[in-house]
């Protein structure tokens, strides 16, 4: 599916610990942290697929 599809972003998580990288061929991978955790939410703006990863402590202040 990830090569069929070719996206130019992949978030997905949860369960892992947060990175944030590129893959070899330019499309970036974020991994989201466990629940409760800072970078276990990501806020994306589709226009640009620019990403966000508030700490939690901002989360819970708004």
């Amino acid at each position: 599916m990830w090569n069929a599809l070719n996206p130019r972003l992949l978030c997905h998580g949860h369960m892992h610990v947060k990175a944030d990288g590129t893959t070899t061929d330019s499309r970036r991978d974020v991994r989201l942290n466990r629940d409760m955790q800072d970078g276990n939410v990501t806020l994306l703006d589709v226009a640009t697929f620019d990403i966000e990863l508030p700490p939690m402590q901002q989360l819970r202040n708004r």
